[in-house]
């Protein structure tokens, strides 16, 4: 037992250095804590699946950004992966798109085009990667020796020990982050709606150092969506099987409500959209 486990020692260590080495993704070092995950009954906007408990992860590390076009590039063409998007037969192949009023499923949309299943050009591959299902950011994931942060996790990192609505506090400014305003409030009237996806790291970083935990696009997380348990939980990986995969964060086409730290989405794990991407993780 003890030569098995120094030689899985080893191969994590050797895994690590490759991953802290790694020229094309930043790493961030989260700590290890407890924390409250979910919101409390009388914030603002709040949905009922975000009940609040007491959660302690243990220290792990993340991507600062979100994968970029460029580095999911280099994916495809080192392993011949084919993503659920370009899969099956031409009737199937596709994802989601927006159409400026609604989204729609456009025959040919991949990961090598923007929201609106236009193709990219080099120059935009600096840009979260999109159209990309829970079983793309899964392999992405595991080729570079990495995981999808799990749903607790993200949450405790994008909070970067903060109890508000956002970790720039209980607003969410324009200036930091790239949402689209409720103009319905009349709050926003004279800002004006960036309406498309921009690159990475674009806006200021949060308190432990990671770029567009609000807005921008939505990322994966490794859970099976379910209602939270009411008791404290440590390490938390959420359910063994389920029908969706949570989403976090909210994206540049969601109101301000929807890019809470608490607030959770999900969708079914081979489906891909417009504002959709993934970080990845592991521990140390």
């Amino acid at each position: 037992m003890g030569t098995y486990l120094q030689l899985k020692n080893k191969i994590s260590k050797i895994f690590f250095e490759k991953r802290r080495n790694d020229s094309e993704i930043g790493w961030v070092s989260i700590p290890g804590g407890e924390y409250l995950m979910g919101s409390p009954v009388d914030d603002l906007n709040r949905n009922n699946d975000e009940t609040q408990h007491v959660v302690t992860v243990r220290p792990f590390i993340i991507s600062k950004n979100i994968i970029t076009v460029q580095q999911f590039k280099e994916f495809i063409e080192a392993t011949g992966y084919i993503t659920d998007s370009e899969n099956g037969n031409d009737e199937e192949k596709g994802s989601l798109i927006w159409k400026g009023y609604s989204s729609k499923f456009k025959h040919g949309a991949s990961w090598k085009c923007n929201e609106r299943g236009r193709i990219l050009s080099a120059k935009d591959f600096d840009h979260p990667v999109i159209h990309v299902s829970w079983n793309d950011a899964k392999a992405f994931a595991e080729w570079k020796g990495c995981r999808l942060p799990t749903e607790a996790e993200w949450e405790y990192a994008c909070r970067a020990g903060t109890i508000t609505r956002f970790n720039t506090g209980n607003e969410l400014n324009l200036n930091l982050a790239n949402y689209k305003p409720d103009n319905s409030s009349g709050k926003y009237l004279n800002i004006e709606f960036r309406n498309e996806i921009l690159p990475v790291g674009k806006f200021k970083p949060n308190a432990w150092g990671l770029y567009d935990m609000h807005g921008n696009v939505a990322e994966w997380c490794n859970d099976y969506y379910a209602p939270y348990p009411n008791e404290q939980q440590i390490n938390p990986t959420g359910p063994e099987s389920g029908e969706f995969r949570v989403v976090r964060g909210g994206s540049w086409l969601s109101h301000m409500r929807s890019c809470r730290s608490a607030r959770r989405n999900s969708c079914k794990p081979d489906q891909s959209m417009y504002d959709v991407g993934f970080r990845i993780a592991f521990f140390k």
